[in-house]
């Protein structure tokens, strides 16, 4: 199946998108192009949503219906202070204890996605889903190792670093280059060692392996470990090197899912309306079949009619020409003293 990955960021810089084609939980093909051609392309679009105002958490919360357990959780969030407006609250319960639950969530600002998904869908993309980018790169480095890893996905504007253990994402963590002197390696390697250093202390062990990806994964050369190639093919690790999201966005968890609750309307509807469209098509059919059959036969009855009368009149003619004129007058005096005689 193919998918049309689409890049949106609120600063409104142009929008970037891939085509993915995956088998399964393997991918088989992924390029770079317009977003008119992924989304002719794709059979459904997944959307990332790359903004800055994103956390990604850990917390326990007391035991009950979801709104209430994302009512706890957003309180938590907004004591914090990190966001301007109320976020979107997403999470997953991980495990519950008696009347606690432990969960893992994030909490995105999505104020600005609806009129961004709005100019995607008026492109003719029809969005199955939005997450943020650090969640599937995360997620990517989640189903690639089951042992304790750091994950360090670099850009331009900073980086994340993504813990994993038992395919589960443990922590993700944001780190903003300084903006005059830009991309910094030193700064990478210093905040690489704290992570490891934190983890180390509380966890008592070591990471596996550290892996670096991202367009500046090169200020992180020790960490240039492949991805498995069970998941990713050999010919596709150069492009999941620069570009792990377009990749990580198939598998991040449906409870992550940030489309907003319009769209989420319109496609739990569309499949309905799909099976609707079809029956009246069927219908339709049915009624055009039966339509062309008594056609057929009318034709086919007008054909015979028109042979028949064809016939009598032939015989007609056949008739007259063989009776001499001048015995016609005597003929229909004969029939009129017939009928008279029969009415007597």
């Amino acid at each position: 199946m193919r998918t049309a990955i689409v890049c949106l960021q609120e600063k409104g810089e142009p929008v970037r998108a891939a085509v993915v084609t995956h088998r399964g939980k393997g991918f088989v093909d992924v390029h770079e192009s317009s977003l008119q051609e992924a989304v002719g392309a794709g059979k459904r679009t997944q959307v990332l949503w790359d903004t800055r105002n994103f956390q990604f958490f850990r917390d326990q919360v007391f035991v009950g219906p979801q709104e209430v357990m994302a009512l706890q959780i957003q309180e938590k969030v907004e004591r914090v202070g990190l966001f301007l407006r109320p976020p979107s609250i997403f999470f997953h319960v991980d495990r519950q204890e008696a009347t606690t639950a432990h969960v893992m969530g994030a909490a995105v600002d999505t104020s600005a996605l609806e009129s961004e998904m709005d100019v995607l869908w008026a492109q003719g993309a029809r969005v199955q889903g939005v997450c943020h980018p650090a969640l599937a790169v995360a997620w990517l480095a989640a189903q690639s190792a089951v042992g304790r890893t750091l994950t360090v996905w670099i850009r331009e504007d900073g980086f994340y670093l993504s813990v994993t253990a038992d395919r589960r994402v443990e922590s993700v963590r944001f780190v903003a280059f300084d903006e005059f002197t830009g991309a910094s390696e030193a700064l990478v390697r210093q905040e690489v060692g704290f992570t490891r250093d934190q983890f180390e202390q509380r966890e008592g062990k070591a990471f596996e392996f550290v892996r670096s990806c991202g367009p500046l994964w090169h200020l992180l050369p020790q960490g240039d470990v492949p991805w498995p190639e069970d998941l990713i093919p050999k010919p596709l690790q150069s492009a999941a090197r620069v570009h792990p999201e377009w990749f990580g966005a198939l598998l991040v968890p449906s409870a992550f899912n940030m489309l907003p609750e319009p769209f989420r309307v319109w496609n739990r509807h569309i499949p309905w309306a799909m099976r609707a469209a079809v029956m009246l098509l069927i219908l339709s059919v049915g009624q055009l079949a039966a339509w062309g059959y008594l056609r057929h036969r009318t034709d086919v009855l007008e054909k015979k009619s028109q042979a028949l009368l064809e016939v009598v009149a032939s015989k007609a003619d056949t008739v007259q020409e063989s009776i001499p004129w001048d015995q016609l007058a005597v003929l229909e005096e004969y029939r009129r003293t017939m009928e008279s005689f029969r009415q007597e």
